[in-house]
Order: structure tokens, then sequence, then C-alpha cells
């Protein structure tokens, strides 16, 4: 992969094919995860219990997980 950034903006484009290459667009957040990352990028760190209670609403725990992993696994990619 290579990365592009120009005007702010950052571009990756996918070289690992033999076909014409493929440009990701940067991530964009669900609005539960908009309203995930809004809350740690406020408090720094959370727990999925932490994250589940500040939510107030009756989300299942596993569900928070998940997403949690999904956002992780975005930042771990070069997405950040």
């Amino acid at each position: 992969m290579v990365v592009y950034e120009a005007a702010g903006s950052k571009r990756i484009v996918d070289t690992s094919t033999q076909a014409e290459d493929r440009v990701l667009e940067d991530p964009v957040f669900t609005e539960r995860e908009l309203d995930i990352m809004s809350l740690l990028w406020s408090e720094g760190t959370g727990s999925v219990a932490e994250v589940r209670s500040a939510l107030g609403d009756s989300v299942a725990y596993t569900t928070i997980l998940k997403l949690l992993q999904i956002l992780e696994e975005l930042e771990d990619s070069e997405f950040f």
C-alpha cells in the first residue's frame, strides 16, 4: 500500500493487486461508532462496560465489544 497526503486528506492506494490500483477512502464511522469514538476521544480510554454505561441505552455488552474490536482494527490499519 502507498499513502498519499494532499490538502489535508489522506488517500491509500492498494498496490498489492496486479489489476488497476484500487483507491481506499478514509474510514467513515457509523453513527454508533462515532458515538463511541467521541466518548473515547473525550475520556481518553474506556472499558466495554464503561462505554456501554456512558452511552446510556440498552445496547448489548457484546455489541459494544464488537464495535470496539472493529475500531481497534481501523486504528491498527493505515487509516490513522
